[in-house]
């Protein structure tokens, strides 16, 4: 935790140039069908696997393929749960600061709502889960290849939820790499709320 990190308070001279609201309906809408596109890929890639290199097993016990779409369920839950808490536990690792957790119809979040935190300490608290779990689940489903068609397809779904729960994210990265280039860029996250601030041109010169 370093206090280079954030700021508690707004300095002088900084003004907001982009908020961004999960809550709000047309933005909750694109989330929406950008977190459905990565699962449709991978469910199509993993199908057309099994389809064209290996062939179909016919001869899958049904309670065994029952139990394996149970347990994508419950990781897809856990999931969600762990996706907040590496977020949250970044954050905490780099300021210190207290986390806010909530779920709302469309979005589960953490925030540090309290402070204001600079562009390199977002990015990273923002794009760990997306790292971490992208590796995870990439483990796993080329494991489960070599265990049954349920349970690619089931690893397949639950990394294509990851891919499609980190639109968000990936959104705020993209833009703290293209549009907030500046490092003394800084970012209140609230959760389901982004706020960009930018010193102004003449605190700049």
């Amino acid at each position: 935790m370093t206090k280079d990190n954030f700021e508690s308070e707004l300095p002088d001279g900084y003004e907001l140039k982009l908020h961004i609201d999960a809550k709000d309906k047309k933005t909750a809408v694109i989330y929406i069908v950008l977190s459905f596109l990565p699962i449709l890929v991978m469910l199509t890639a993993a199908i057309l696997m099994i389809e064209y290199v290996r062939g179909w097993n016919t001869h899958g016990n049904i309670l065994t393929s029952l139990i394996t779409i149970l347990v994508a369920c419950a990781v897809c839950i856990a999931y969600i749960i762990l996706h907040e808490i590496t977020h949250g536990v970044t954050y905490k690792i780099l300021t210190g600061a207290k986390l806010r957790f909530g779920l709302r119809w469309n979005v589960a979040f953490c925030g540090v709502p309290e402070i204001y935190v600079y562009r390199k300490a977002a990015k990273i608290a923002v794009l760990m889960p997306f790292i971490v779990f992208t590796v995870i689940f990439a483990g796993l489903t080329a494991g489960m290849y070599f265990v049954s068609d349920t349970a690619f397809l089931g690893a397949a779904l639950i990394f294509g939820l990851h891919l499609g729960g980190c639109a968000g994210d990936l959104h705020v990265t993209y833009l703290l790499d293209h549009k907030f280039k500046d490092s003394k860029t800084l970012m209140r996250d609230t959760g389901p709320e982004q706020f960009f601030y930018v010193k102004t041109k003449k605190n700049n010169e």
